[in-house]
């Protein structure tokens, strides 16, 4: 199955639907945010709703090794996660998997989730699963699957 993996280097956070914000980095938010990015930035936008939907129904953590940490901004603090997180992509159709691939690698130029403009949110992609050439990465080493929490 083709396979993202993203390390998350600042604290990253979500905020979704007026919620408070989700320290934990799900693919629907994830590549919501991204897509977003993209969508605002990009001279060819991607067709928004067919991929959330793809991936909503299509794609999972599938490892996970993650802490939160706690970043004081003086007048406020905000918690996020860093770390690193493998996302299966499933069954998603070509078209789709296109533009998830493209979302991971706009990932390191776009930051994810919530203050980026403030140093939040830096990702880079680690290795790549099975791309469209069928290449493998490897991260089986990596484990994970525990979600540590900070201070």
């Amino acid at each position: 199955a083709p396979v993202v993996s993203l390390r998350f280097v600042s604290p990253t956070t979500f905020r979704s639907r007026g919620r408070r914000n989700i320290v934990f980095p799900e693919p629907a938010l994830v590549f919501g945010s991204l897509l977003a990015r993209w969508n605002r930035f990009a001279p060819s936008p991607l067709e928004q709703e067919q991929l959330r939907v793809a991936i909503e129904s299509s794609c999972a953590v599938t490892r996970y090794r993650l802490e939160t940490v706690v970043i004081n901004f003086g007048s406020y603090r905000e918690t996020g996660c860093v770390g690193d997180v493998s996302y299966d992509l499933g069954t998603l159709p070509e078209a789709e998997l296109r533009a998830a691939n493209a979302l991971a690698d706009f990932a390191e130029y776009a930051g994810v989730g919530a203050k980026t403009s403030m140093g939040m949110g830096q990702v880079r992609r680690r290795s790549i699963g099975r791309t469209l050439r069928g290449r493998t990465g490897g991260d089986a080493e990596e484990g994970g699957g525990t979600h540590q929490r900070g201070p």
